[in-house]
């Protein structure tokens, strides 16, 4: 059985981000793609065309002394849509930040249209500036209300709950250090 196009997609897409090699995430790219970056930080926002998110690529670099990553985990895909299990990590400053991330990617033709980037673990919104409490649905950012009960999952949205007050009074803006 051979896989999904779309898989294929991805492996290359994740191989060229870990190379840096922005020529590969070009081809892979939608001309009007849109890049959600959730949180309320210096580099949280909506970012719409290539331009736009290869500059939002930039400051993460800028931002992390290039030491941003994403170790793919585990990759699923199917005609329309795109999930990758990562862990990423970064460094700032002598700071450094290890946690685990769903993304979210919309695929068409061949090329990636829209992207989510999940938190598994939201008290790691305090080192990449991103807010302690999102909710990600079809590329709409609200406050979720905070739980004890960790991350949940509900229906086509990815509803993310912060373990708690706690955690979104520690949701300081790493990256505006």
């Amino acid at each position: 059985m051979t896989d999904h196009p779309n898989l294929e997609l991805l492996r290359r897409g994740y191989a060229a981000y870990d190379a840096g090699d922005m020529d590969t995430i070009n081809e892979l790219f939608h001309d009007d793609v849109v890049w959600h970056v959730a949180g309320r930080g210096p580099i949280s926002g909506d970012y719409k065309g290539k331009e736009q998110v290869f500059g939002f690529f930039a400051k993460l670099v800028e931002l992390s002394d290039g030491t941003s990553k994403v170790q793919v985990h585990d990759l699923l895909a199917d005609d329309e849509h795109g999930v990758a299990l990562v862990t990423e990590s970064a460094t700032r400053n002598g700071r450094s930040h290890e946690g685990q991330a769903t993304h979210v990617l919309h695929l068409r033709d061949g090329k990636v249209t829209e992207f989510w980037d999940a938190q598994v673990d939201l008290r790691r919104g305090r080192v990449l500036g991103l807010s302690a409490t999102t909710t990600l649905a079809h590329g709409r950012r609200t406050s979720a209300p905070t739980s004890r009960s960790g991350p949940a999952f509900a229906g086509p949205a990815i509803a993310l709950r912060a373990t708690g007050a706690a955690a979104a009074r520690r949701s300081a803006h790493w990256f505006s250090q």
